[in-house]
């Protein structure tokens, strides 16, 4: 009784340092009821969707394998990467590496269809050990033994996939590799540029692609405390080749918070502040979806409080989110309908009350910007009508002594013309009505 009661007094203090955070689900923290969770850990992939109500995803909790005899899953290091589709048309895919320095081997690759699921099915493993997946391996040339990945990126605008992998003896390298239909199509592909991680770039960790804002994150240590950095996904290679700084987008991560490395629509991703004592954690989320002008949405910060097994965590946990168009894809496939996919999505919004179109009532700034740009308008007709005016009616104040014997204009060519008053009067062509000036 007392071990509940404090982690329930935790989890409000926790609440006190975030702001508004307020205990809601999973679903309601990537505000989609489209998505599906791709995470890993030691020699398996998850993958889920439909978390249950005020329950935390299952790659949020410990998920060593308690079946595993002598260690062997822990020895095996994965990275995952999406493969979105550059046009939207066809279901994304993922990339695994699957390396084991330890054994010695060569890292291995493979591309998988992502298993689209449903709150009846919500999660499928995958298995390195377990199966070999010899159907999926993609044909990735260029590695050697003892060679650990340690992250994979994807540029889908150019297709390419960044491997960074270490060697112990030698410096970080990365090799780009072309995920094209041939690689796809379980072709050989070779290494098309290798090249050393600038020295600023070593330190950088917690690498991760964004598809849906196509920024690139990574993380700085500085002492006890993290910085998190993000730069436009066409910078990648001049992060890595010449060190390119991105710009600070969180002052700072404390020593005790756990990166989650998620993409597709989160900005500052998902931070977990971990306490040793309990084995308690908060996830605190702060999304920055696109609305139209007609709606509002919450902004306030949301939190899931998770229980765990272990005290024994990654320097990250990595996730990816597949969400909204790209499950419909995964869903209905060659079916799939964009307009139906953003409706439901809507209504499930307006169902939850996360979002609230704005009633269509009487537009004052529209009104007032037509009656600004009749009345500009209605003056420019009034200046032509006067002017056309001033330049037709000149006689109606010429003194009677001129209007008379007034002549059509004549341009005079000697002085003898010159010099008559007459025609010196009717040279003068200014619009002016009012400056006739002669002498009786």
């Amino acid at each position: 009784m007392d071990l509940t009661a404090s982690i329930c007094m935790i989890g409000l203090s926790l609440v006190g340092l975030f702001g508004t955070a307020v205990s809601v689900s999973f679903d309601e923290i990537v505000l989609t009821n489209q998505y599906l969770l791709i995470s890993h850990r030691n020699c398996e992939v998850l993958v889920e969707t439909a978390v249950s109500e005020q329950e935390c995803p299952k790659a949020f909790i410990d998920q060593s394998n308690e079946k595993d005899e002598g260690g062997k899953c822990a020895e095996v290091r994965l990275e995952v990467a999406l493969v979105p589709d550059i046009y939207g048309r066809a279901a994304p895919k993922m990339i695994v590496a699957k390396s084991q320095p330890r054994l010695g081997t060569k890292p291995e690759f493979f591309i998988h269809d992502i298993p689209y699921l449903s709150e009846q099915n919500s999660t499928y493993r995958f298995n390195y050990l377990e199966k070999p997946y010899s159907d999926e391996k993609l044909k990735v040339r260029g590695f050697s033994f003892n060679q650990l990945v340690k992250y994979l990126l994807y540029d889908y605008t150019t297709r390419f996939l960044y491997v960074v992998y270490e060697q112990p003896g030698f410096i970080p390298h990365f090799c780009m590799y072309p995920i094209d239909e041939d690689a796809i199509g379980k072709k050989p592909t070779d290494c098309r540029i290798l090249s050393a991680i600038h020295p600023n770039s070593r330190s950088r960790f917690n690498w991760v692609v964004d598809h849906s804002t196509q920024k690139v994150r990574y993380m700085v240590q500085n002492g006890e405390y993290k910085a998190m950095y993000e730069l436009p996904l066409g910078r990648l290679y001049s992060a890595l080749v010449n060190g390119e700084m991105g710009t600070r987008i969180r002052e700072v991560v404390a020593k005790d918070e756990i990166y989650i490395s998620m993409n597709s629509g989160v900005r500052s991703s998902l931070i977990m502040t971990y306490d040793k004592s309990f084995n308690t954690a908060m996830s605190v989320v702060r999304p920055y979806p696109s609305y139209p002008s007609s709606a509002n949405i919450f902004h306030s910060s949301h939190s899931i409080i998770c229980t765990f097994k272990t005290q024994e965590f990654l320097d990250k946990m990595p996730m990816i989110v597949v969400r909204d168009w790209e499950v419909c894809l995964l869903r209905d496939r060659s079916n799939a309908n964009r307009a139906q996919c953003e409706k439901e999505r809507t209504e499930w919004l307006i169902e939850r009350g996360l979002l609230i179109l704005k009633e269509s009532g009487f537009n004052w700034t529209v009104f007032w910007l037509i009656v600004v740009i009749v009345a500009l308008v209605i003056l420019l007709i009034l200046l032509m009508c006067y002017a056309c005016w001033l330049r037709n009616s000149p006689d109606e104040y010429a003194p009677p002594s001129v209007r008379s014997d007034r002549q059509p204009l004549r341009y005079p060519t000697n002085q003898a013309y010159l010099n008559n008053s007459h025609y010196r009067y009717n040279m003068d062509v200014s619009i002016d009505k009012f400056s006739y000036r002669h002498r009786h």
